[in-house]
């Protein structure tokens, strides 16, 4: 299952996550939200939330270092 990590420049709360994720063996991409505008529009359509980090799991997104709610999409 595909997981991407949105995350900014600054966010330590990411930094922490997409470790977790390495611990897990969980392959990821992360993908800076920095810099680009039109992606924050569109993360923010489809979760409501200006807050990095954000995990997609396969169709679904984390709001939030919410390592409970990854590991249970990841399976």
């Amino acid at each position: 299952m595909k997981v991407i990590v949105y995350t900014t420049k600054t966010c330590a709360y990411c930094k922490q996550l997409m470790r977790w994720l390495e611990h897990r063996n969980q392959p990821y991409e992360a993908y800076d939200v920095t810099d680009d505008i039109e992606m924050r529009k569109e993360l923010y359509k489809k979760t409501l939330m200006t807050t990095v980090p954000i995990t997609q799991v396969g169709d679904k997104y984390v709001v939030g270092p919410q390592y409970g709610k990854i590991a249970k999409l990841l399976g």
